[in-house]
Order: structure tokens, then sequence, then C-alpha cells
């Protein structure tokens, strides 16, 4: 099933075309990886699909819906959620508070009022069962402010999965992670899409996109074409790299 599709986006700045007639799926119960060198338009691409940025053409579809003209709120609210590279997370909140946000804002409910009734035990056992995912759970009562960029980034990961999305889209998710953590990120993405879930990811580390997606693009020139590393009979010979 084709959770998301690009079709024939294209982006200019001025006289310079970034994105030239892009299509892009992203399959449900697949990890798929996006390389490219810097300057290459991996993150126009990648604002043009979480909706924080309009392609001068073409389309996007969820789960074939076209969501084009929705902002990047209601695309999130409709199970595309992104994480960027530049965190997103409050500073000034908790670990547990900022994952409590995000569930509000995808669910619309009030934390504080989902914590009286069943429903509120069902968003704490998600909030515990994604902080233990990600080895988060000895942190959660600290101000996100306090924590070193590694752990935000974990953070910021742990943000998105707890609203459950339909589309994880992830800019650089390993950046600035140690190697037992980017080993942890590699095997959490490959459970979850085998859960059924479509992950799309940028990343400019070969040996990370190569052992854990199950189709590579490289962007450049505005298109995209198949890297030659796309195949799943990569990750065995190259998880031992990350």
């Amino acid at each position: 099933m084709s959770a998301l599709i690009a079709q024939q986006l294209s982006k200019s700045y001025g006289g310079l075309r970034v994105l030239d007639g892009v299509n892009l799926t992203a399959e449900a119960g697949q990890v798929t990886a996006l390389i490219g060198s810097n300057g290459a338009g991996k993150t126009t691409l990648f604002r043009c699909l979480a909706g924080s940025l309009r392609p001068d053409s073409g389309r996007v579809l969820l789960s074939d819906r076209d969501v084009t003209r929705l902002s990047a709120d209601a695309r999130s609210r409709r199970g595309l959620v992104p994480t960027y590279q530049v965190g997103s997370v409050f500073q000034t909140l908790t670990v547990r508070e900022n994952l409590l946000v995000a569930v509000e804002n995808r669910r619309r409910f009030s934390p504080l009022r989902a914590f009286a009734g069943s429903l509120g035990h069902v968003v704490t056992e998600r909030v515990d069962e994604v902080s233990d995912r990600l080895g988060l759970s000895e942190v959660m009562s600290t101000p996100a402010g306090e924590l070193p960029t590694g752990i935000l980034r974990l953070v910021e990961l742990a943000r998105a999965l707890v609203t459950d999305p339909l589309v994880l889209l992830l800019d650089e998710p390993v950046s600035g992670l140690d190697r037992h953590q980017a080993q942890a990120v590699a095997e959490l993405l490959r459970r979850l899409a085998a859960s059924g879930k479509a992950v799309l990811l940028i990343e400019h580390d070969p040996k990370f996109v190569s052992s854990v997606a199950d189709e590579v693009y490289e962007l450049g020139g505005g298109t995209l074409r198949p890297w030659p590393a796309s195949t799943s009979a990569n990750r065995a010979t190259n998880e031992h790299l990350i």
C-alpha cells in the first residue's frame, strides 16, 4: 500500500530549479531513504512533503488523499508526522510534558483531562512504551533544555512516535547520535516498518541508510534515481557499520 506519494513535484528559487518533477512513493511496511549531497534539494523535498513549503507544481497524496494544500499541522493530524534536523522540542518542558503535548496536538484533548479517565491510562502507557524503546526513561522528568544534543534528537523522535503516525518522515534521524544510539534507532525503524508503518528518511550517512532501508533513492540535479545500494540484502552486511 502506498502511504505517501509525491507526483511531479517541482520547486524553484529564483532561476534555480531545485526539484524538477520528482516522483516518490513511500510504501507501508517499508523504510524508504533519500540520500544526496549538500545542496541537492533534500530539505526542500522534505519540507514539500511535510507541508511547511508549497511546491510550485505537483501533488502530495497521503493514503490516496490529496494533501498538497494542507498545512503541516493538518497533515500531521492526518498521520504524516515529521521530525526535523533542528529540533522543535519545548526547552522549558520536561521530556514527559513534551511527549504529552505532541499527543494533544494530534488527538486534540488536554493532557490533564486525559489523566482523569481511561484515555489517560492509554496515553500514559504509550508514552512509557516509546520512552523505554528509546532509552529515555531516566530523563522523563528533566527539562528538555538541560539535555545534550544527542538525547534531544531522541526526544524529537519520541514526540513523533507517541502520535502513532501512519507515515514517519525523518530528517537525518541519527545526526548527533553515538553508535549505540544509532543502532537503537535503526532497530526501532525496522520494527515500525514491520508493524505496517511507512518510514521515509533523509540521511547523508550511506552506511546507516544501507543498514536500515528497503528502498534508497539519490536526489541530484532536481530528480530522483534509485541508489545502487537499494536492497534489503545489504542490511545484514552493513548493520555492524553503524
